[in-house]
């Protein structure tokens, strides 16, 4: 995800067509040309995954001596990175902590001592956990 990201963040910086149309878009924000929420919709649509340019939009729109040009920086999508990151650190602290493979082997005895014929349990819970060390990566996504 981090380098989806930053492919987002960074990856126009050295494009010239897309900074001198950023550049102009944010000209005519200030100027108060683009005042209609279809066009600033358009706009948004254009710049989605490049988080800056988002965050300089939304300062643009904000800085408006137009209400209604202030009043469509509801439109800009609220940059969710850093609550993604931290929920994604706590689920791999929680798999950390509850699917490693004491936890899991303890579980799996504690289970085939009251239910001896699910023996197959202890199989699924093996390839559950291998499965999670070896087919995911630290971002959750699966290894191809």
């Amino acid at each position: 995800m981090e380098d989806k990201w930053n492919k987002g963040a960074t990856g126009k910086l050295t494009d010239a067509g897309y900074q001198a149309g950023l550049s102009n878009v944010l000209k005519m924000i200030e100027l108060d040309a683009i005042r209609n929420e279809a066009d600033i919709k358009g706009i948004i649509e254009t710049y989605q995954d490049d988080f800056n340019a988002m965050a300089t939009v939304k300062a643009a729109l904000a800085k408006s001596t137009k209400q209604e040009v202030k009043k469509l920086t509801y439109l800009v999508p609220e940059d969710t990175r850093e609550t993604t990151r931290n929920l994604l650190n706590q689920l791999q602290a929680n798999v950390n902590s509850y699917m490693n493979k004491t936890n899991v082997q303890n579980s799996v005895k504690s289970w085939n001592a009251f239910n001896t014929r699910n023996g197959n349990v202890a199989a699924s819970m093996d390839g559950m956990m291998k499965f999670v060390e070896d087919r995911l990566t630290d971002d959750l996504e699966v290894v191809k």
